[in-house]
């Protein structure tokens, strides 16, 4: 999906919107950001303040696999 190779590197709400081209934040929340986090491919920087004016959201590293 083009906003996990977008956010590569942290990146804000309004960064993610003018790279989909799209203007409602509540329709991008609702619709992209909300569902991708809670699948955990998509992270927060400051989780424990969702709502911050500083929050950024990138990629989430996908967990290493110990090889037997």
């Amino acid at each position: 999906m083009q906003i996990l190779g977008f956010c590569v590197e942290p990146k804000s709400l309004f960064d993610i919107m003018q790279h989909l081209g799209l203007k409602d934040r509540k329709n991008v929340m609702e619709v992209y950001i909300n569902p991708m986090i809670g699948a955990g491919v998509l992270e927060m920087t400051e989780p424990e303040n969702p709502t911050s004016r500083n929050q950024m959201y990138v990629t989430a590293k996908a967990e290493a696999h110990d090889e037997a």
